[in-house]
């Protein structure tokens, strides 16, 4: 897998590619952790090493980096879990994992938390007999409390969230096939994210606000998990038009992002600000596209036109 610019972070002068994981010894891993918690079942996914284990009759959840690069984000997800924490009880409606532990395993960071169990999202969207209006209200409102969140920065930070923004946009232009960005008009659309960035308020994001990350769990409880692309310093919007871009561009459910865009409208949301980050998504979509085997680009250059038309 080529690296590509938009997925490098940078530290100390050195570049990371956060997607490359890499295989480790599951055997050494769980010995590691045994001799603090009953590990359960441990198992190697594409980027990080998971297991279920318990400690004092309570189940929980280990993250384990395999990469350096990998373990930054991991770092950024432990405190997003601590910065939602903080200001959300856990009587409230929205849950986000509970950090009980962290550390390195041979230099690789890891996080410990407590497990949230429930169905994901984008099963029940999958099946249009399960998704309610009421579900994708409250993914509205848990969007708009994550940024409403108290952070240590003050609107003289808005300069800076919008350079990050347009920033991290560029970089998904960048990496795009130079054939597929004229073919799709793609530096019109990016001239006019440019033009319209300075309109969006700073507000901190989750990131990652897809429907796999978002879990409906018992007593009417959401929680949201992966908090790796946590930002305080975003921008207003992000993550609800995130959600919306992976409906319509992952799923293809346009019905389902036609309904949460009407309960935008239903409560007075500014469509025109959120459509200047619905075409920053749609950039990110088509570099997305561009990295599977066979591209095809129809559904990415349609969720254009869908933003478009959006009033």
């Amino acid at each position: 897998m080529n690296s590509k610019k938009a997925f490098l972070i940078e530290v100390d002068g050195r570049k990371y590619d956060y997607r490359l994981g890499k295989n480790l010894d599951l055997k050494e891993v769980a010995k590691f952790f045994s001799q603090k918690y009953r590990v359960k079942n441990i198992w190697q996914d594409q980027r990080h090493v998971l297991g279920c284990l318990e400690k004092n009759s309570q189940n929980l959840f280990l993250k384990l980096s395999t990469t350096t690069g990998i373990g930054l984000l991991t770092e950024k997800e432990k405190n997003w879990n601590d910065f939602f924490n903080r200001q959300t009880p856990r009587n409230a409606s929205f849950w986000v994992p509970i950090n009980v532990d962290f550390g390195y395993f041979n230099g690789l960071f890891y996080l410990i938390t407590d497990e949230l169990k429930g169905e994901k999202l984008h099963g029940l969207i999958a099946d249009n007999e399960k998704i309610s209006g009421e579900d994708l209200r409250k993914v509205m409102k848990l969007s708009l409390l994550i940024q409403n969140l108290k952070t240590g920065r003050d609107a003289k930070d808005d300069g800076n969230c919008h350079r990050v923004f347009l920033n991290k946009t560029k970089l998904w232009f960048s990496d795009i096939p130079k054939d597929v960005v004229q073919k799709y008009n793609l530096k019109e659309i990016l001239e006019l994210i440019w033009h319209r960035t300075n309109c969006l308020p700073q507000a901190p994001r989750h990131g990652d606000f897809a429907p796999w990350h978002i879990l409906k769990m018992k007593n009417n409880l959401i929680g949201l998990i992966d908090g790796e692309h946590f930002l305080e310093n975003g921008v207003a919007g992000y993550d609800i038009c995130y959600f919306i871009q992976r409906l319509y561009g992952v799923l293809n459910q346009r019905k389902t992002a036609d309904a949460v865009v009407w309960i935008l409208k239903e409560n007075n949301n500014n469509i025109d600000k959120l459509k200047t980050v619905l075409y920053a998504r749609a950039i990110g979509g088509f570099l997305d596209e561009s990295l599977k085997q066979n591209p095809d680009y129809q559904n990415a250059s349609d969720f254009i036109k869908w933003i478009a038309q959006l009033r």
